[in-house]
């Protein structure tokens, strides 16, 4: 699956594993929310972002967050 990422969309995951890749000539803020086929957010852990950079089967690089 290929998909452009636009702030404010979502795309649902058909596959088992997913690979994000960002690239940017400045710093930039990248997070990751598990939702059910609604949309809802399990609650305040189920998002991965520099801070929080584990899920399960979500894994933000230790290099990449530690950088901003």
């Amino acid at each position: 699956m290929t998909a452009e990422l636009v702030r404010g969309q979502n795309h649902p995951v058909s596959q088992a594993r997913v690979e994000i890749r960002v690239s940017a000539g400045t710093p930039v803020l990248a997070l990751v929310s598990a939702c059910d086929d609604a949309g809802r957010l399990a609650g305040p852990d189920a998002v991965a972002h520099p801070g929080a950079r584990s899920l399960p089967g979500v894994r933000v690089p230790e290099a990449v967050g530690g950088e901003h």
